[in-house]
C-alpha cells in the first residue's frame, strides 16, 4: 500500500518542461548579451599528417552586432564564422531541435539538431551541444563538405569574474564518405583561401588544429575603424 500511494504522488508530481530548440538557443544569447566588443590574441597549431603549418597568431577583434576582424588573414584554417564568439547568429540562421540530455562527453549536456532556414547557407545541418550550467557551447558537430566531418569541442573560462568566454577551441576534422577532388571547390565569387586552407584541400586527411584564447579584453571600446578594410 505505501508503495502504491508513493508512485501515485510521485507520478502526480509536475514533471520538468523540456526547453524547446529556440529557448536553449536564447539562453545561449543571455550569457553573451553584456559583451558589446571584445578583442583576444588567438594561437593556432595544426597537428595533421602530411601537413606542416607553422604555429599562428592573431588578434580577434568582435563588436556588436556582427563586426568581426582577424589582424591575420593567413591565420586561420577553418571558417572564421565558426571562431565568432557570438551565438546569436544561430539562432538567425537555423531552426533548432532539443534532441534531450546527452552524457556522451562525460557531462550533461543539451543535445540541438539545427538546419538552416536558407538553402543558400553553406551548413545545411549541424548538431550542437549546449552546457546548461554556465549556457555555453560546448561542441559543434557539421559535415561542411561531402566526405569531411568537423567537430569543434569548445573550453571556457570565468573572465573578469564575470564573462563566460573561450579559452581554447580544438577542431577536429574527419572522413566521412568517399573522397572527391571537389570537396573542398570553392563557390564562385569566393575569395582566396588562405595558404594553410590550400594545403589542407589538397587531400582529404584527419586532423585537428588547437587554438588558445589569451589577453581576452571584454568592453574595451573597440573603434568602428579596426573593421574597415584596407583600400576602402
Amino acid at each position: 500500500m505505501i508503495l502504491t500511494i508513493l508512485i501515485c504522488v510521485l507520478t502526480a508530481l509536475p514533471q520538468e518542461r523540456r526547453l524547446s530548440g529556440e529557448e536553449v538557443l536564447k539562453n545561449l544569447e543571455r550569457t553573451f548579451e553584456s559583451i558589446q566588443d571584445l578583442a583576444v590574441t588567438i594561437e593556432g597549431t595544426v597537428s595533421m599528417e602530411g601537413v606542416k603549418v607553422p604555429k599562428t597568431s592573431t588578434e580577434m577583434y568582435f563588436k556588436r552586432p556582427d563586426k568581426l576582424h582577424f589582424s591575420s588573414r593567413s591565420f586561420t584554417v577553418v571558417p572564421r564564422d565558426g571562431m565568432s564568439p557570438n551565438p546569436e547568429e544561430l539562432r538567425k540562421k537555423y531552426d533548432a531541435t532539443n534532441l534531450g540530455e546527452d552524457t556522451t562527453w562525460g557531462r550533461k549536456l543539451i543535445k540541438l539538431q539545427l538546419a538552416a532556414r536558407d538553402p543558400k547557407v553553406r551548413l545545411r545541418q549541424m548538431f550542437v551541444w549546449v552546457n546548461p550550467t554556465t549556457w555555453t557551447l560546448a561542441r559543434i558537430e557539421s559535415m561542411p563538405y561531402e566526405g569531411r566531418t568537423v567537430a569543434l569541442d569548445f573550453t571556457y573560462g570565468l573572465i573578469e569574474g564575470r564573462y563566460w568566454l573561450p579559452t581554447q577551441l580544438v577542431v577536429i576534422f574527419g572522413i566521412s564518405g568517399p573522397q572527391s577532388e571537389e570537396i573542398f571547390k570553392l563557390p564562385d565569387g569566393a575569395p582566396n583561401p588562405a595558404p594553410q586552407m590550400t594545403e589542407l584541400q589538397r587531400a582529404l586527411r584527419s586532423g585537428s588544429v588547437s587554438f588558445v584564447y589569451r589577453d581576452h579584453k571584454v568592453n574595451a571600446g573597440i573603434p568602428d575603424s579596426v573593421f574597415v578594410r584596407k583600400g576602402n
